[in-house]
């Protein structure tokens, strides 16, 4: 899973969290990526 995120962008990634989540944790988990990119300056 780690490996398969590495050099992935948000978008993939957010396609990846809801394969894996419900709906309802698929937005928190998009969320939390969210909040990093913004932490990291690369939210837009």
């Amino acid at each position: 899973m780690e490996e398969a995120m590495a050099g992935k962008n948000p978008r993939e990634i957010g396609k990846v969290a809801k394969g894996l989540f419900s709906d309802e944790n698929a937005r928190i988990a998009n969320r939390a990526v969210m909040k990093v990119l913004a932490v990291a300056g690369l939210a837009d």
